[in-house]
Parts: C-alpha cells; sequence; structure tokens
C-alpha cells in the first residue's frame, strides 16, 4: 500500500465520524465513533497539532503521514501486509492499555 493510497483510505475512516458535515472531526465526534469502546483522546491529543479540539485536513494528513513512515519499518514507502499486521498488533496492544469508555446516553 502506497502513502496515497494508505492517506485515502485513513482519511476517509476519520472523515466518517463527522456527523455535522462541517469537514472537521470534533474530539465529541471522535469519541462517538470509537471502536470497541476504547477512548482515542490520546490519539486525538497527537493529531491536534494547533490544540483547537477539531482535526482538519492538513492535521490528519500531516499524522496520518508520521503514521505511514513509522508503520513502514524498511523505508520502502511501501506497507506490506505484514507491516500493516505488526501496526495493528502494535495498535491492539496500545489500546488494549487505554481505560474503556463507556458510550454516554
Amino acid at each position: 500500500m502506497s502513502l496515497d493510497q494508505f492517506l485515502s483510505r485513513q482519511t476517509s475512516r476519520i472523515m466518517a465520524a463527522d456527523t455535522d458535515g462541517d469537514g472537521k472531526v470534533s474530539r465529541a465526534e471522535m469519541a462517538a465513533a470509537a471502536r470497541n469502546g476504547h477512548d482515542p483522546s490520546r490519539r486525538f491529543d497527537a493529531m491536534d497539532a494547533n490544540h483547537d479540539g477539531m482535526l482538519d485536513a492538513s492535521e490528519i494528513r500531516a499524522a496520518l503521514t508520521r503514521r505511514f513512515h513509522r508503520l513502514d519499518r524498511n523505508g520502502d514507502g511501501v506497507l506490506t501486509p505484514d507491516e500493516r499486521e505488526t501496526g495493528r498488533m502494535r495498535e491492539k496492544e496500545a489500546n488494549s492499555a487505554s481505560p474503556v469508555v463507556s458510550p454516554q446516553p
């Protein structure tokens, strides 16, 4: 998977949380879209470069580009299935250490 493919796929997933259609993802929107009840606060904070409580396209792209390069262990500009699986396993381990958030009524 190339960087462009990764950005396209992951950006779509994040932007799916934009329920008010303003082109940005708020902390509340990201929390509402969280899977498996995990608290996305750390990820949100890491992505929110200007600390305005919203993720815009440039912040998302920058964070995902950094993530792509962390996952691309051999630095060849392509994520192999093995590199992607290793990344998923590391993320799963990190999420298991995060507190579980109960959905708000």
